[in-house]
């Protein structure tokens, strides 16, 4: 009998030890590695007859990768999983993450109705906290149906939320997305008042590796309204700030229009350059990126 124990709290140790790696693995996006450990830990976790936080806690972080990952049927399924073996007051996130995943395969009226599940969970287990992202995701399902108004309405619920529980560290995100809404509606005073607010909080709360991306956006601002040394002067910021946090994969976007900012000042040397730029630094997932800044490139050089 005692030395059943022994086993059991041996293989114990080897489920939590498999856990861990897979949680490390996915920390680092290496998705391979990630999906053989949290197999591994969710098939020891059958043998031992684990049911408990750290099993739930497990399968919710597999799911995410898969989801990070966009293999969103797999995360979709283990989400329902987890449904099936936790209790009501842990519910809420779950069906935030199955909105998520909804969103992502543009499913807009899903994805709606189980993230407004997600907020009479939270609000009747008093998860005040979560709120502010539930809302904000809903502000952003909106915003893709280019239903403003009510973007917008989800938005500013999420910052009041935030705000009240002191969340200030994800306050920048959704001013980002405000700024995207009024950028869409060619309200650029607003557009730029929100991005540089989102900027001042990311600033604040240290997130610098969102930063990059604000500063890309104010750029597109400036370049629709053909202010060309504002729009260069914050895509050169965004390029420093992706560096910065080796979001190599973000540049790309950043090279282009620089690009098309001096083919439209006829200045075909630099545009060329920047295009150049452009498609070495895009990673080989990001086909459809080349497959645009290519023609870009082709373009300029035919007029040389």
């Amino acid at each position: 009998d005692g030395g059943f124990n022994k086993t059991n709290e041996f293989v114990k140790l080897i489920f939590s030890g498999h856990s861990l790696l897979a949680d490390e693995y996915a920390k680092y996006f290496d998705y391979d590695n990630a999906k053989k450990y949290y197999e591994n830990a969710i098939n020891i976790s059958k043998n031992l007859r684990i049911n408990d936080y750290s099993l739930h806690k497990l399968i919710f972080n597999y799911a995410t990768l898969n989801l990070n990952f966009r293999h969103l049927e797999e995360a979709l399924n283990l989400y329902n999983k987890i449904l099936e073996i936790i209790n009501q007051d842990n519910k809420g996130a779950i069906y935030h993450q199955i909105g998520r995943v909804y969103q992502e395969q543009r499913k807009w009226t899903e994805a709606l109705e189980n993230y407004k599940e997600a907020i009479k969970l939270e609000e009747q287990t008093g998860q005040i906290h979560e709120l502010g992202s539930t809302y904000h995701q809903i502000g952003m399902v909106y915003a893709e149906q280019r239903k403003w108004n009510e973007a917008l309405e989800n938005y500013k619920k999420s910052i009041g939320l935030k705000e009240q529980t002191g969340q200030k560290h994800v306050l920048g995100i959704t001013y980002n997305q405000i700024g995207r809404v009024y950028q869409e509606q060619r309200k650029w005073n607003e557009a730029l008042e929100n991005y540089k607010k989102a900027i001042r909080l990311k600033e604040q709360t240290g997130q610098i590796h969102e930063l990059g991306g604000t500063y890309h956006q104010i750029g597109r601002v400036y370049e629709e309204q053909r202010k060309w040394n504002e729009a260069l002067e914050n895509y050169k910021e965004a390029i420093k700030f992706n560096k910065e946090t080796g979001q190599i994969h973000h540049l790309g976007g950043t090279f282009h229009q620089i690009g098309r900012i001096y083919e439209e000042q006829e200045n075909l040397t630099l545009a060329i350059e920047y295009y150049q730029k452009a498609l070495s630094s895009l990673e080989t997932y990001q086909e459809a990126e080349k497959m645009v800044i290519s023609e870009s490139l082709e373009r300029v050089l035919k007029q040389k």
